[in-house]
This record gives structure tokens, C-alpha cells and sequence, in this order.
């Protein structure tokens, strides 16, 4: 029941005004043309992917998440019968999220900030591939305490919170994290600071 009610919950707090504005940047910043294949990493209640394939009629996307947390994204992929969108139950630390994606979406989940995930989106991603990476950055945290205490109100069942505002365990500060994606050939060509005060980054897969 309660992970239920945090999916749910951040649901109603995305479709207020935050949804919108991400879904409209992020098709402002990539060419849906020739994308054909979406997943949303850590998605929850799958909203994001739900508006997309609504703005994409080729697009097929693919919610990974937990298993308890998939069994809530079902319910608002049949609730706005969005039929294609799928959902992968698993764990993205240890199981494999799938291969030959066009874009990888990643906002604020615990791996948003993990150096060792790096190697396994980009490998997923196709050549030429996007990955769109959405989290607070660390200097937002440290100017607004109201955030901090949202952050902390929260907590995550088996997931441990790192000592940091929106990080987690093994998680590295934002700039850092970005910094690891040339690494990876992952080539940033855009980042944008967002009203709620999170950063979203677009980066190419180039090798």
C-alpha cells in the first residue's frame, strides 16, 4: 500500500506542470523522426511515456521499474489506455534493461547519479542514441532548504538515501556524473535548467 501511495503521489506531482514542461523540452532537444524505441529508467507511474507515445504515433516506449512499482504503472498505462507502452519489471542495478533503445530517459531515480550504471545505458542505447538525464543539481540543494526538506520526508522501501538531497547510495554529485558520460561515448550537446529547479542533460552516443 505504500509504495502505492508514493507512485501515486509523485504522479499527481509530475501532472502539475512539471510533466508538461519536461515532455515539451525534451521535444524541442531530439528529433523524434526516426525514434522508434523509448525507455524510461526508474519511470514509476509511467507518465512520461504515456505523453510521448501520445505525441508519437511510431513510438513503442518501455517503463523499467521495481516490480511493486510496474503494477502501479499499469494502472495509468490502462487508465489513459496507452497501448503502447509496456512496462519491464526488475531491477536496473543487477538485471538487464534491454538493448537497441533510440532514447534513454532517466528523472530523478536512485541510479540518476550512479557512475556505475553509465556503462550498462550506454551500451543499451543504439548508435547515435540519446540519453536524457533529469536530477537536482547539487548546488539547487544546497540554495533551497525547502527542497532538502522535501527529500527528506521521503523514504524508499530496500533503496538507500544518500546523505545528500536526491542522491543515493554510491551516488556522486550531478556535474561529477556528467562529466563520466565522454567515458562512456556519451556526448553532451545540450543542458537546461528546468523551473523546479532540477537540470536536464542530452547526451549522444558517438562511439
Amino acid at each position: 500500500m505504500y509504495k502505492r501511495q508514493v507512485v501515486h503521489c509523485m504522479a499527481e506531482n509530475a501532472r502539475c506542470g512539471l510533466l508538461q514542461e519536461t515532455v515539451r523540452v525534451v521535444m524541442e532537444n531530439v528529433d523524434f523522426t526516426n525514434v522508434k524505441k523509448f525507455l524510461d529508467l526508474g519511470g514509476g507511474h509511467g507518465l512520461y511515456s504515456i505523453a510521448l507515445t501520445s505525441l508519437n504515433e511510431n513510438l513503442q516506449a518501455f517503463v523499467f521499474d521495481l516490480p511493486p512499482v510496474t503494477s502501479e504503472t499499469r494502472y495509468f498505462i490502462d487508465k489513459y489506455g496507452a497501448s503502447r507502452v509496456d512496462i519491464i519489471p526488475g531491477d536496473f542495478f543487477k538485471d538487464d534493461i534491454g538493448s537497441d533503445y533510440d532514447v534513454i530517459f532517466s528523472s530523478f531515480n536512485p541510479g540518476g547519479k550512479v557512475p556505475s550504471l553509465i556503462p550498462k545505458i550506454a551500451g543499451a542505447l543504439k548508435p547515435e542514441g540519446v540519453f536524457i538525464t533529469r536530477q537536482v543539481p547539487d548546488e539547487s540543494m544546497k540554495s533551497s532548504p525547502l527542497m532538502s526538506l522535501d527529500w527528506n520526508l521521503w523514504t524508499f522501501e530496500d533503496v538507500k538515501k544518500g546523505s545528500s538531497g536526491y542522491s543515493f547510495e554510491n551516488s556522486v554529485p550531478f556535474s561529477e556524473y556528467i562529466d563520466m558520460l565522454g567515458n562512456h561515448g556519451l556526448e553532451v550537446f545540450r543542458a537546461l535548467d528546468m523551473t523546479d529547479g532540477s537540470r536536464i542533460v542530452f547526451a549522444w552516443k558517438v562511439t
